[in-house]
């Protein structure tokens, strides 16, 4: 369900984009694209700025643009990610954290 609710929060509005950062705290650690950043507002900056790439219609080298997807989107799939999350207790009974977390992104 926390995935979900991160889901729903990365692909929102930008007046909920700010509670983003109660996912994280000050030693979480997010690893991308051969980078790792550290704490909160590290991740946070980061996040914000794939969203906003991902916005602006970014896509990697070789990827189609959605007006070249043709119906069967999956026969012509160039690519996809996965994202390891690793959590801990919050400070709050019930409240989790993200500890780590890793976006890999390759080629079919």
């Amino acid at each position: 369900m926390l995935a979900v609710h991160y889901y729903m929060i990365f692909d929102g509005s930008d007046a909920q984009w700010c509670h983003m950062k109660s996912f994280y705290k000050p030693n979480s650690i997010f690893s991308f694209s051969g980078e790792t950043h550290v704490g909160k507002i590290d991740i946070f900056d980061t996040l914000s700025r794939i969203r906003q790439m991902l916005k602006d219609g970014f896509r990697a080298e070789g990827m189609p643009s959605i007006d070249e997807l043709s119906p069967d989107i999956l026969s012509n799939q160039a690519g996809h990610f996965q994202e390891d999350f690793f959590f801990e207790p919050g400070t709050a009974m019930g409240c989790y954290v993200i500890s780590k977390q890793e976006l890999h992104i390759s080629e079919t």
